[in-house]
C-alpha cells in the first residue's frame, strides 16, 4: 500500500494545503487534508490548473512514516480512481 503525503500551493491561497493524496486524474487530485499533529480532516478537491506548485519534501514524508507506523486506518483508502463528469 503505497501511502504518499503532499503539500500544495493553490492560486490565491495564502498557506500551502497538506494532505494524504487520494486519486488523481489529468484535471484533478483528490486528498484527505492533514490540519496538525497527523491528523486526518476532510477531503480536498483540487483543480490541476489552480495548484502552482506540489512538494514531497522531508516534513512530508515524516509525515508518510508516522502514517506508516501507525497503520492508520484511514490510510487504507489510498487506491481510489478519480473520474469527473467531461462538463464538470
Amino acid at each position: 500500500m503505497e501511502i504518499t503525503v503532499e503539500s500544495f500551493k493553490i492560486d490565491g491561497w495564502e498557506e500551502w494545503q497538506k494532505g494524504l493524496l487520494l486519486a488523481e486524474n489529468e484535471e484533478w487530485i483528490l486528498v484527505n487534508e492533514i490540519y496538525a499533529d497527523y491528523m486526518l480532516d476532510g477531503f480536498c478537491l483540487y483543480k490541476k490548473e489552480f495548484v502552482n506548485q506540489r512538494l514531497n519534501g522531508k516534513s512530508e514524508r515524516l509525515i508518510e512514516r508516522v502514517f506508516k507506523l501507525r497503520r492508520d486506518k484511514h490510510t487504507l483508502t489510498t487506491n481510489l480512481k478519480l473520474q469527473t463528469p467531461s462538463k464538470f
